[in-house]
């Protein structure tokens, strides 16, 4: 039995030293990594052990070996294609460009982030004033999305610039079938008008004509 602990907490240091890489030591009573490998090999007990320990070991490092670098292209698993409606050079309306992000936990903040951003498409405009930043984001359980907007999106000059933007933010995030409508905020603030050109319900419903 005393025997049987020993090899446990040998092979416990043993475990620790193969999943991270390896030990390192200068004390010359502690044996080495490869001192607590023979002496588990000497006893069928901890042949057994051992092989459990390399068998964790290959697996941890294949799923490491297949991770894919950050900033690298991901397979459709890891993204999904959303369309973005941005508004056309010559502000005639909107059309939509469709754009491939991580697909993940937030997907309606990241989308509406990516909006923002702009297009890709140079026959595209981004109607967002410089500056505009979403500041959050909330979908409620009757399908309202509660998105409150950065005062730079008050920049936009006229009725039309204020009509595309909003339009362009609730065409968006309608795509989503959890959201039907969609309730503006500025710096945290209930607002009937956004820019001071365009009067809006407290719940904007998409207009896909625009």
């Amino acid at each position: 039995m005393l025997r049987k602990f020993g090899f446990i907490m040998i092979l416990v240091i043993l475990a620790v030293c193969l999943l991270s890489g390896g030990c390192i030591t200068e004390d010359k009573d502690v044996p080495t990594l490869k001192e607590l490998i023979k002496i588990s090999r000497t006893d069928d007990y901890g042949k057994d052990i051992l092989e459990k320990i390399r068998e964790k070991t290959k697996e941890n490092k294949n799923v490491k070996d297949n991770e894919v670098p950050e900033g690298e292209g991901k397979g459709t698993e890891d993204t999904i294609k959303v369309d973005l409606y941005f508004v056309k050079s010559d502000k005639s309306g909107l059309e939509i460009e469709e754009r491939y992000i991580e697909r993940r936990e937030g997907i309606a903040r990241l989308t509406v982030g990516e909006l923002i951003k702009g297009p890709e498409d140079p026959g595209f405009i981004n109607i967002f004033p410089p500056g505009s930043r979403l500041l959050d984001i909330n979908v409620k359980p009757d399908g309202v999305c509660i998105v409150d907007l950065s005062s730079e999106v008050a920049g936009v000059r006229n009725s039309r610039e204020e009509k595309l933007m909003v339009y362009a933010l609730v065409n968006t995030l309608a795509q989503f079938p959890t959201i039907d409508q969609v309730a503006i905020r500025v710096e945290g603030k209930k607002v009937d008008t956004v820019a001071g050109y365009v009067k809006w319900p407290e719940a904007i419903t998409p207009d896909y004509n625009m």
